[in-house]
């Protein structure tokens, strides 16, 4: 028992001296470190468990700091960051996913369609401008078409040079002096008189150094009247309308004042040889005016036969004209093919240079005209074009005639034979001579009147001034009613059946150019 109970007591000391000396340092660390020090200086045996339970303490408060610094900074860094780098990297972000998913839609769906559209455009570009090369005969025969229109206006005038710089020089020395004058300016039809004469024009209101001028254009074949140049002269000059009769007295007073301070008038008359009448009252004014004293007037009148003042015009009417005449000639060969190679500027591989010169020899050779030879190039390509359609369906001839953009020599001979061997040419050339002259007169009231029909009371006094004026037979009525049916009956005109011979309607069957040429080559 004795025993027992000694063990009981070591079995106490030793537990209550174990537990004191390690929970103590840790209360003394923690709480005081009074404590700490009074029983390090009692024990020294136990001051190396102390001290090394000490230094484990600061271990783990210097750890734990240490963490929590790295621990924060990292956070810190991380916050900063996650602060800092959102908005950069969610903007672009939303940038690179917005614009390239919403750009390469666009891209893909709207502009991708039309860049890929344009791409495959520029892709088939090549080959359009390839076909364009193979097929151009067709857009180039059309552009050519339109280039050798007479009613289109060219850039340039050839081979009218020195008739340009005489009626420009005439014009200026007028200007200059302050004096009126008249030129008589005569040739045959399509030998570029009005053209040179609105070239001139142009080339006046361009330069500044001029006087001040007023241009006025009176043309015989748009009047119904030949007294109605009165009436159209003052209505240009002052925006006035009056009569006849009531605007020749006004002009005659306004070109009789000898008022310095009047601007120039440049009076420009085409047809002159449709304005005439019994007395020759309008071609005395129109010379008359210019000659007197301060007119400021100048006159350019254009007539086709160069001896029409001798002819037509009473002696004091053409010793108003003078000496200053201008005549045009026909235009040779030659100067038809650089007519018809000017307006083919860019498109000369359309026609064969031996084409060309046919044209131009054939035409010469009759009358020189140039609205013929243009006429009858605008035919060749007509016939080019239209063998070209006919022979669309063979893909042999289709891939030979895409090489090929030029007006065969074939096509030019088809064109020449319907031109100067169809049968109503023929016919005209062949015909009597008062049928031509009734054929004259018909296109004579057409081109007064400007209807397609007329009387045969009109056309049977239009006939007897042609035979009076050239010097021929005056034929009756009943005459010309049998003459009238022979061109009936060859479709050269349409007669209608009335009861009264003198108000029958008369209707041409053919073009008046067609009847022009004609008698020329007659």
């Amino acid at each position: 028992m004795k025993s027992n109970q000694r063990v009981k007591k070591l079995l106490l000391l030793s537990s209550s001296s174990s537990p004191s000396p390690t929970k103590t340092p840790n209360k003394t660390l923690s709480s005081s470190p009074t404590m700490i020090t009074k029983k390090t200086r009692s024990s020294t045996t136990k001051t190396p468990k102390q001290l090394s339970s000490p230094t484990k303490t600061p271990k783990k408060p210097l750890s734990s700091p240490t963490i929590t610094t790295k621990k924060t900074r990292s956070s810190t860094t991380k916050t900063l960051r996650k602060r800092l780098s959102p908005p950069p990297t969610k903007i672009p972000k939303k940038k690179l996913l917005s614009s390239p998913t919403k750009t390469p839609k666009k891209t893909l769906s709207s502009s991708p369609t039309k860049t890929l559209n344009k791409t495959s455009l520029s892709t088939k570009t090549p080959k359009n401008k390839n076909k364009k090369k193979t097929l151009s005969n067709k857009e180039c025969l059309d552009l050519a078409l339109q280039r050798l229109s007479s009613n289109s206006t060219p850039e340039s005038l050839p081979c009218r040079g020195s008739q340009f710089t005489d009626i420009f020089n005439y014009i200026e020395n007028k200007l200059i002096e302050g004096n009126g004058g008249c030129m008589y300016i005569s040739g045959v039809p399509g030998t570029g008189k009005t053209a040179t004469v609105r070239e001139v024009k142009r080339k006046l209101e361009a330069d500044s150094k001029y006087p001040a001028f007023k241009w006025i254009e009176v043309n015989g074949l748009k009047l119904s009247d030949p007294y109605q140049c009165y009436v159209h002269i003052l209505h240009e000059l002052t925006g006035e309308k009056r009569s006849s009769e009531a605007a020749a007295d006004t002009l005659n007073d306004r070109f009789s004042d000898c008022d310095p301070d009047h601007e120039f008038v440049i009076l420009f008359v085409d047809e002159l040889d449709l304005l005439r009448t019994r007395k020759q009252n309008i071609l005395y004014h129109l010379f008359d005016w210019p000659t007197r004293h301060n007119s400021k007037l100048i006159v350019l009148a254009i007539a086709n036969s160069m001896d029409l003042p001798e002819k037509l015009m009473i002696n004091r009417v053409a010793s108003r004209i003078g000496l200053t005449r201008l005549a045009f000639h026909p235009y040779s060969w030659q100067e038809l093919e650089s007519i018809i190679t000017s307006r083919l500027t860019g498109l000369l591989h359309v026609f064969d240079s031996d084409a060309l010169k046919l044209i131009s020899r054939k035409v010469a050779a009759v009358s020189g005209d140039a609205r013929r030879a243009l006429d009858i190039c605008r035919l060749a390509v007509q016939t080019a074009q239209l063998t070209a359609a006919a022979a669309a369906d063979d893909e042999d001839d289709q891939q030979q005639q895409e090489l090929q953009s030029t007006v065969s020599m074939e096509s030019v001979d088809q064109a020449l034979k319907e031109i100067f061997n169809s049968l109503k040419l023929v016919r005209i050339r062949l015909a009597p001579l008062q049928e031509q002259v009734f054929l004259q007169a018909v296109c004579q009231d057409f081109r007064i009147s400007g209807v397609e029909e007329a009387n045969f009371i009109d056309v049977y006094q239009h006939h007897i001034e042609i035979c009076r004026f050239e010097g021929h037979y005056i034929p009756s009525t009943v005459e010309l009613e049998k003459i009238a049916y022979n061109l009936h009956t060859s479709r050269l005109i349409i007669v209608e059946k009335s009861v009264s011979h003198l108000f029958k309607k008369i209707r041409l069957n053919i073009s008046v150019d067609d009847i022009n040429f004609a008698l020329k080559m007659s």
